[in-house]
């Protein structure tokens, strides 16, 4: 991973060598992001190098995930030989057919051996209309369970595909060592965690708990140059949480946080969301109804949170002291230093 306990010790002359290395074209996004400053731009990508490490593996699980879902309505439908199955090839788009047959010369007839060799892209031509009437209309909410109830089915398709077109193109962007450091990444996160959890919702949350990116998130650019793994474990640092995390999940994270709170990013700023915060949550909701845990997110509690005041790095202490002694109903006792 592109990072260091130590800081490099760059020289002009090696300043020279990297450039020279990397080529000019390849680091001109980096060196104009940087004001043009040549050093800054190489920490800027280290930090694109590490924050592409850390999306690949949610993007991995999603397309493992919705592929093998895809895989099993195709088997339940055809056969585990479906790739095989003249029905099959009789309702496929050419172009479906030359992917499978591609995969087939590479790898046999074994469908599973198939199904690892496709691209990513393939599985977005089985949502296609063509196969709506043979394969999803029954099957989709077996294979695909947590699509939102509300859409029809057409439009579960349209948003299944939309998420994977995003996700791929994402993925492409990576493996292309393009620079992702402009995009909103953790919107995208929460777009393939959303993907996934529509096949499996365990599977989304064990993806989320390991993700490493909103901390590299957190960290910036900075970090790969001025701490690395152990200054990182000796400094202790809060989950941020998207808002759509299941409360249930939320509530783990804050157990297991030294600091005993977690972040959650809202529209109108970050909210810091304590057990006693989720307790007071609870109480308001005592008589009013029963409260489904699994089904409610750290985003409705986060919401009952004032938002944080921000401070300035440069701002004095008793400005600080001022924002953290926020009066109100609760007072938040947090601030962000920006």
């Amino acid at each position: 991973m592109a990072e260091s306990q130590l800081a490099f010790d760059y020289t002009a002359g090696n300043l020279r060598e990297i450039e020279a290395a990397l080529s000019g074209q390849r680091l001109a996004n980096y060196v104009t992001g940087a004001g043009h400053d040549l050093e800054r731009a190489l920490h800027l990508y280290l930090w694109n190098a590490r924050l592409s490490k850390a999306m690949r593996f949610p993007l991995e699980i999603a397309e493992v995930t919705v592929r093998s879902g895809i895989n099993r309505a195709l088997c339940d439908r055809w056969g585990a030989n479906w790739p095989t199955d003249p029905a099959f090839r009789q309702l496929a788009a050419a172009k479906t057919l030359g992917k499978l047959d591609e995969a087939r010369s590479k790898v046999g007839n074994s469908s599973s051996r198939i199904v690892g060799n496709v691209s990513f892209g393939f599985w977005t031509a089985i949502l296609q209309a063509r196969y709506v009437e043979e394969l999803w209309r029954t099957r989709l909410g077996q294979f695909v369970p947590n699509l939102p109830a509300a859409l029809s089915l057409e439009d579960k398709l349209t948003l299944l595909v939309d998420l994977l077109e995003k996700a791929i193109t994402l993925r492409n962007r990576i493996g292309h060592l393009e620079p992702i450091l402009r995009l909103d990444l953790s919107k995208h996160h929460a777009d393939v965690r959303k993907l996934t959890g529509f096949v499996c919702k365990g599977t989304a949350a064990w993806m989320t708990h390991h993700s490493t990116l909103p901390r590299v998130l957190r960290e910036g650019p900075n970090a790969v140059v001025k701490a690395g793994p152990v200054g990182s474990m000796m400094k202790p640092v809060p989950a941020a949480l998207p808002p759509e995390t299941p409360l249930t999940q939320a509530l783990g994270e804050i157990e297991r946080s030294p600091l005993r709170f977690v972040v959650v990013a809202l529209a109108d700023g970050p909210r810091f969301v304590t057990s006693s915060v989720v307790g007071d949550w609870l109480a308001a909701k005592r008589g009013e109804e029963i409260v489904d845990l699994t089904a409610t997110t750290i985003g409705e509690i986060a919401e009952t949170v004032p938002p944080s005041r921000r401070i300035r790095k440069n701002a004095l202490v008793r400005d600080a002291i001022a924002a953290l002694e926020l009066r109100g109903e609760r007072p938040t006792r947090f601030a962000v230093v920006s």
